[in-house]
């Protein structure tokens, strides 16, 4: 990936987005890549959005963004708003969005994309959960804690409905309301719950995962508020 990134140094430049995926064709002889309808072709939006990915692993945030900006505008011009290649640039838009500290624009984008998947998927689509899980934890992070409480309730009832308790894309928003409902002072059911995610990790991931450890933290902490301090002692000892 560092090898690409250092071949297309230019790619964030001033040329259209049309003229960038030409550049791609060209240089790795893409035979298979077609940017001849509208402006991009949906192939070209492809390498875009993996080197979107590129230059925000490599710590290149401004760059990843202004990329994925230009990708989620050429995809809803050629296929929609509600389409799903469109929806899931959108989605990546919003966790770029959220990095920049740009919360207006990312609860607008992530509503937008939450809308249209339970539209064209279904509220209970592993596809419209995730969106609907960060939106929960925006949510969280902007101060709407009740939103985001009632909305991971629902996110937690839906997985547990379509993939059971244990599977791990219900236990993280299981681990989420947890911590929600002892943000709230709901510490019972804040224990409660975190004890049903602690067994079901340590049953499913093993004792030194670390999405384990987070939750064995949690437990401790629910226990020391709910004045137990010998299981919080015998947990924070591991």
């Amino acid at each position: 990936m560092d090898t690409c990134l250092r071949f297309h140094s230019d790619w964030m430049s001033e040329i259209s987005l049309k003229e960038k995926c030409e550049h791609v064709e060209h240089t790795h002889e893409a035979s298979h890549v077609n940017c001849n309808y509208w402006n991009v072709g949906r192939d070209c939006l492809n390498i875009a959005g993996k080197f979107a990915l590129a230059y925000r692993e490599a710590g290149r945030r401004p760059e990843a963004l202004r990329l994925v900006e230009a990708v989620v505008d050429a995809r809803k011009k050629t296929l929609g708003e509600e389409h799903l290649d469109t929806l899931a640039s959108m989605h990546a838009l919003a966790e770029l969005y959220n990095e920049a500290g740009r919360r207006p624009e990312v609860l607008r984008l992530i509503k937008v994309v939450v809308a249209a998947r339970k539209k064209g998927l279904g509220e209970e689509h592993p596809d419209t959960l995730q969106p609907m899980r960060n939106l929960a934890l925006f949510y969280s992070e902007a101060g709407r804690r009740p939103e985001a409480l009632r909305l991971t309730e629902v996110v937690v009832a839906a997985n547990k409905k379509t993939l059971g308790e244990e599977h791990p894309d219900t236990l993280q928003p299981m681990h989420n309301l947890a911590l929600f409902y002892s943000e709230a002072g709901r510490r019972p059911e804040a224990l409660r719950l975190t004890e049903v995610v602690v067994a079901a990790n340590k049953k499913t991931l093993g004792e030194e995962h670390p999405d384990t450890r987070a939750s064995m933290h949690a437990l401790a902490n629910s226990y020391s508020d709910a004045g137990r301090p010998k299981w919080w002692r015998r947990l924070t000892k591991r």
